[in-house]
């Protein structure tokens, strides 16, 4: 949970560093160190590679997007998030039958 939360806010401080840490420059430092932390210890890209490489294209409302969405749940999961569910939506799809 802790490096799910830490890469969110790295994120967001990147882009509130850009607009708004020139105002406000004893926030540097703190930006600094949230952006390093997440470039030293980030699993973004890795997590990213596995779920392309096991899930492959992920259209809504496909099957590959079912698995996506169960992949994106367990990752939660595992990053120790209690409260999760699937949130329903409807989407208008089609595929061409090969």
């Amino acid at each position: 949970m802790q490096k799910a939360l830490l890469l969110s806010c790295s994120i967001f401080m990147a882009i509130v560093q850009t607009t708004s840490a020139q105002d406000k420059p004893e926030w540097k430092q703190v930006f600094s160190s949230i952006n390093k932390e997440a470039l030293d210890h980030s699993r973004a890209y890795e997590t990213l590679k596995e779920a392309t490489e096991t899930i492959g294209h992920r259209l809504t409302g496909s099957a590959n997007g079912k698995k996506a969405e169960e992949y994106a749940y367990n990752l939660l999961k595992s990053y120790g998030f209690t409260n999760l569910r699937y949130q329903p939506f409807e989407v208008e799809s089609w595929s061409r039958e090969i």
